[in-house]
């Protein structure tokens, strides 16, 4: 399911651990995580609510170039 990795990249975001304007490539993700692309794509337009994401047309889903702080705070 979807909300598993949103819990875990929501994680791994805010913490640090995935670098600011990183661009979030699905296949990457979805073997990092054990999943398919499909839960992995389902799950970016709710990053993207949430503003942990910036998604661009024609280029994909990025890591919001914001400081840690203002994350955690989301």
């Amino acid at each position: 399911m979807s909300y598993d990795y949103i819990g875990s990249i929501r994680d791994r975001l805010t913490s640090g651990e995935v670098s600011p304007r990183k661009q979030l490539v699905n296949r990457t993700l979805a073997g990092k995580f054990g999943k398919s692309v499909i839960p992995v794509r389902m799950a970016n337009p709710r990053l993207t609510n949430e503003g942990l994401v910036d998604r661009i047309h024609a280029a994909g889903a990025y890591v919001r170039n914001e400081d840690r702080q203002d994350l955690n705070n989301l």
